[in-house]
């Protein structure tokens, strides 16, 4: 069998734990100017965000992913795998890790940034640890975002950042769906065989007539983000509102 370099390890016996690296006064004011806050410059930077859930989080994996993100000032919360933020007990159910747990009340957001693999078997495993994980921070009363981006820009936030600049980086953040929607998207991949009837190159779909769309059967567009879908159709179905035979897909 053939080994595997162990790229990031906890100390023997230490459980599963975050990386909670100590915030510099520097990094604390590019915090405090993105979320127009107060935040002391010294003392216990995480304890002070325990007691402030208006500040959102964004979990990812790996300390290097952490710091690319600090370094934009944003609060990350680094695991050593992509299913470290929650543990398994002897019961078989599952609860957050304390260091997760803390900080997850009180509607507080979380976006979860982990890498953007192309193997199918990996993605697999990550939809899986991300389910359980979004899982448990929607039951701790949390909302849940999941960021996602091309795997082409970049397999990890932090080559997304150097790769493609923090903007790249802050539109998945503002653009990261719900994790419910993410989750639908997730089973869609891939399942839809059909061919294009209509093919377009404009990226924004406001400029198509919206006479070229038919106006009975089930229509599915396929779009990139930000371009206009759903603000696009909208016109176009307020006279059917209210309908039992109308189906929304999203």
């Amino acid at each position: 069998r053939r080994r595997q370099v162990q790229k990031y390890e906890m100390p023997v016996g230490n459980g599963s734990r975050a990386y909670l690296p100590a915030i510099s006064p520097q990094i604390r004011q590019l915090i405090s100017r993105r979320y127009g806050v107060d935040i002391p410059l010294f003392g216990s930077f995480w304890d002070w965000l325990e007691a402030h859930p208006k500040i959102p989080i964004v979990p990812t994996e790996g300390g290097k992913k952490a710091l690319a993100l600090l370094s934009q000032g944003f609060v990350p919360l680094a695991f050593y795998r992509v299913n470290g933020g929650y543990q398994k007990l002897l019961d078989e159910t599952r609860r957050l890790i304390p260091d997760v747990a803390r900080f997850a009340a009180n509607d507080r957001r979380f976006v979860l940034a982990f890498d953007q693999d192309q193997k199918a078997a990996t993605k697999r495993r990550v939809f899986v640890a991300l389910y359980r994980f979004g899982g448990l921070l929607r039951q701790a009363g949390c909302s849940v975002g999941v960021a996602t981006w091309k795997a082409t820009q970049g397999k990890g936030v932090d080559d997304l950042i150097v790769q493609g600049g923090a903007t790249l980086w802050e539109r998945a953040y503002t653009q990261a769906p719900p994790l419910q929607h993410w989750m639908i998207w997730q089973r869609l991949e891939n399942r839809l065989t059909y061919l294009a009837s209509v093919k377009v190159t404009t990226t924004d779909l406001s400029t198509l007539v919206l006479d070229d769309i038919p106006n009975s059967g089930i229509v599915a567009i396929e779009s990139a983000k930000g371009t206009g879908e759903t603000g696009n159709l909208e016109p176009g179905v307020l006279p059917y509102r209210g309908r039992r035979w109308i189906t929304r897909l999203f």
